[in-house]
């Protein structure tokens, strides 16, 4: 095992310099050679220099070598090494890389914005509020001074000190709220990840891709099906994912190769999906028609998204500019009726 290993950040950048260096026609050895020469890095440097001697002077297989580096997974390991072509598992393995968490950037990218401006907005009714209050009691009592008589300025329910502390607390609750529900998603999603299915049927499309694209390409390089459930188990961190990888295998072992319709059921997967897995068991060909279910989610996951992304996020930050114009309404409000009476002092 080598002591070096790269970060994966630099994992990906490698593996789109090989795929560009492969699609020329270039070795996966004559393209570490490549980017050696124009590495200036010192670290990626010494690695590149390592994983070329390794190739060629101990004769050590290019998917090993890379696989000890920590560029590429033990599954990833698996797909390059069993390929004919060093291209082609390259680019399944950075399309496998780019499938994950759509969901999860398509709901950061529709709450996001509107979250930080109300927040923003708040904290700022906050600050001014003492503001306004101290500039309109200088001008009440000013006017007091002057003509013996005491002003009404309208200001708006949060800019007095009584009603402010609320303003203060929405921020917090809000704040607070966004945290606990980001942590509480993520805790199910690794402890209960079958709820966040039941609950979230995107999240279910959004995986499903990429467990059956693994599924294809490591059945693909030879393997058979229990020897896939194993390595997918090994390499999975999720927790409800690698129970369920465990009972496929477990079924896989008593002949039923094919026979995971009830267990992907029994994860909460969607019901148009396992009709696809049921009706490809009951005809015997399941791996042969991996691909055409894996084409199947992704447009369902793609347009799932599409409608979640056009339904939510237009009206939701509409909702949260809304939010921000009432208190810059009122600021404006209150200045104008302040200077409309300093106006009449002079």
């Amino acid at each position: 095992m080598a002591k070096r290993k790269v970060t994966k950040e630099e994992s990906e950048i490698i593996l789109l310099s090989l795929q560009g260096l492969t699609e020329i026609g270039q070795s996966i050895t004559e393209a570490f050679e490549t980017l050696n020469a124009a590495e200036d890095n010192k670290k990626l440097k010494k690695i590149f220099t390592l994983i070329i001697n390794k190739i060629k002077k101990e004769n050590s297989i290019p998917a090993n070598v890379m696989y000890s580096f920590g560029i590429l997974s033990k599954i990833e390991e698996t797909i390059l090494e069993s390929s004919t072509s060093a291209r082609n598992a390259i680019e399944s393995i950075i399309e496998l890389r780019n499938m994950t968490n759509k969901f999860e950037k398509n709901i950061i990218g529709i709450f996001a914005m509107p979250i930080l401006i109300i927040l923003g907005t708040l904290k700022g009714m906050v600050f001014v509020q003492p503001k306004m209050i101290g500039m309109a009691t200088f001008v009440e009592n000013l006017v007091k001074a002057q003509k013996g008589i005491k002003p009404e300025i309208e200001i708006e329910w949060w800019m007095t000190n009584e009603n402010i502390i609320y303003v203060d607390i929405a921020f917090y609750v809000v704040l607070f709220g966004t945290i606990f529900s980001i942590f509480l998603y993520k805790y199910y999603k690794k402890n209960n990840l079958k709820l966040i299915y039941k609950k979230f049927k995107t999240k279910a499309y959004d995986d499903i891709p990429i467990i059956f694209t693994i599924m294809s390409n490591l059945k693909g390089s030879g393997l058979s099906g229990v020897k896939i459930m194993e390595l997918m188990k090994e390499q999975e961190k999720n927790k409800t994912l690698k129970k369920m990888y465990s009972e496929i295998e477990i079924e896989m072992k008593n002949g039923k190769d094919g026979g995971i319709y009830h267990i992907f059921e029994k994860y909460n997967f969607p019901k148009d999906i396992l009709n696809l897995l049921k009706s490809a068991e009951i005809s015997n060909n399941l791996w042969e028609r991996l691909p055409k279910i894996i084409k199947y989610a992704e447009n369902i996951n793609k347009t799932r998204n599409d409608i979640l992304n056009k339904v939510l996020s237009k009206p939701i930050l509409f909702l949260s500019y809304a939010f921000l114009g009432y208190p810059l309404i009122s600021v404006v409000l209150t200045g104008i009726g302040v200077m409309g009476i300093m106006t009449s002092l002079m």
